[in-house]
């Protein structure tokens, strides 16, 4: 499993097309977080949509139950829909979509942003650049962390079916470090008990269309 598969779900030409911005969205700022960290610039709003503002406040992003949508000129600019989640229609569809604002995650310059995306079993990130109109998807390009796990733990265990990945933080416009976790299945005496869940860091490095491993990954000690 490689990041840049979790992250194959497309969207169609059709979700690239740009649609009226809403005015009546609610707006509530607040301090950005941690500096350095290329966190949110704004917060949560209550209301649909939810809202993240970029570092200069030139750009938006608005996360609704149909689609995560960049908007280059607030308040009332044209939207670009960079994704779509996952189970629009699922219960607890007000959790999912505080977990997809707050995985919105600025650059530092404002000129990428990075996205969460949840899947049945586990969770993705998508890097997207505004370099272009619209923005284009850098597709993030991990194959190399599958085969490093198993030489890791691959003389005990194999890999399960969860996978986690979340934007750790941003270094600067071309770097990030993206935080994984998974599980993995003992090779013997499985009776679906022992599972351990291995997880760590990446550094990434981006290029104009895609994002590679820089380095080796840190390793953190299996837990249970």
């Amino acid at each position: 499993m490689m990041i840049s598969s979790c992250a194959t779900k497309r969207v169609t030409e059709a979700a690239h097309a740009v649609v009226a911005a809403d005015a009546s969205v609610a707006v509530k700022t607040a301090a950005g977080a941690e500096e350095g960290s290329g966190g949110n610039s704004g917060t949560l709003t209550t209301t649909a949509p939810m809202m993240v503002r970029g570092p200069d406040g030139r750009a938006r992003v608005l996360v609704t139950q149909e689609a995560i949508s960049l908007q280059r000129q607030p308040p009332d600019g044209p939207r670009e829909v960079l994704d779509e989640p996952m189970d629009a229609n699922a219960p607890q569809q007000e959790d999912k979509l505080k977990e997809l604002t707050e995985g919105v995650r600025w650059s530092p310059g404002g000129t990428r942003v990075c996205l969460l995306r949840l899947y049945k079993r586990g969770r993705g990130v998508a890097v997207f650049s505004l370099a272009s109109q619209p923005a284009t998807e850098v597709e993030l390009d991990l194959n190399e962390l599958q085969g490093m796990t198993m030489e890791h733990y691959g003389e005990r265990f194999r890999h399960g079916r969860f996978y986690y990945f979340k934007l750790l933080r941003w270094i600067d416009e071309d770097h990030l470090d993206v935080a994984f976790s998974g599980n993995l299945v003992p090779k013997e005496d499985d009776d679906g008990t022992n599972w351990k869940w291995y997880s760590g860091t990446v550094r990434v490095v981006l290029g104009e269309k895609t994002g590679k491993m820089q380095g080796v990954p840190k390793w953190e000690e299996l837990t249970d």
